[in-house]
């Protein structure tokens, strides 16, 4: 009895001692310095600014409580997992990023999705649905950010809404292009010409553009922009699109 007892004695000491070496190793060596930052599975270039409290030179134990409560500040994220992939990755899961359209950017021409924040988040792979609209225009800054034009938000909750009462509508809308500040110019499906909105009263400009081609019969063979964007009027402009 004795003599188990000190085994048992010698191999608690010797966990200790492993116990001790492996914080050691951890919080200070360069064995597990932090190195990658994922967000919902797409890399987080720069999360050195963004997470300051994260400093590659520090333990992968110290300050992860306080990055996940700087990410819950934000008001769209209410939920935030931390996952230490060892020896030099951390991953981050927030509340799932869905995009509900599409946004080319205009420097690099890659496809991304926003969402109804008017937050740029990563597509899926592969991607469930194609048939949403696709803004251009716009200038992507930086990931998991809100898109710097504040109209994309507003126009993706009016394509939101558009999508839930005329999902045939919504379907045909192909691009919405934010280059005008002063309007938006918008392509569907089908029509020879374009539209040119309002972002605030969208919904609005596109019932009276479908009250005005069902209640007269005027000839739209040379229009190429239908101007939406005056309340007592609807300009149509002529000449090649």
């Amino acid at each position: 009895m004795n003599r188990l007892s000190g085994r048992m004695k010698l191999g608690l000491a010797a966990a200790s001692v492993a116990g001790v070496a492996l914080v050691f190793v951890v919080n200070y060596t360069q064995a597990c310095r932090l190195r990658e930052v994922t967000v919902n599975d797409a890399s987080f270039e720069d999360w050195r600014q963004k997470l300051q409290m994260l400093d590659g030179n520090r333990g992968p134990f110290q300050s992860l409580e306080s990055a996940a409560e700087k990410m819950l500040e934000e008001t769209d994220v209410y939920k935030v997992d931390l996952s230490w992939s060892l020896p030099h990755r951390l991953e981050i899961a927030t509340n799932r990023f869905v995009p509900e359209c599409f946004l080319l950017d205009e420097k690099t021409t890659r496809l991304y999705g926003i969402d109804d924040h008017g937050r740029v988040v990563p597509l899926t792979r592969p991607v469930d649905n194609w048939e949403r609209p696709v803004l251009t225009g716009l200038t992507v800054s930086s990931m998991f950010e809100r898109c710097s034009e504040t109209r994309a938000e507003v126009v993706t909750r009016k394509l939101i809404r558009l999508r839930h009462e005329h999902r045939d509508l919504f379907r045909l809308i192909e691009e919405i292009d934010f280059s005008d500040q002063f309007g938006l110019t918008v392509t569907v499906a089908g029509l020879p010409y374009r539209l040119k909105l309002r972002a605030q009263t969208m919904i609005q400009d596109m019932d009276r553009f479908a009250r005005f081609i069902t209640r007269f019969g005027v000839d739209f063979e040379k229009v190429r922009l239908m101007d939406l964007r005056f309340d007592d009027m609807i300009i149509c402009e002529r000449g090649k699109s």
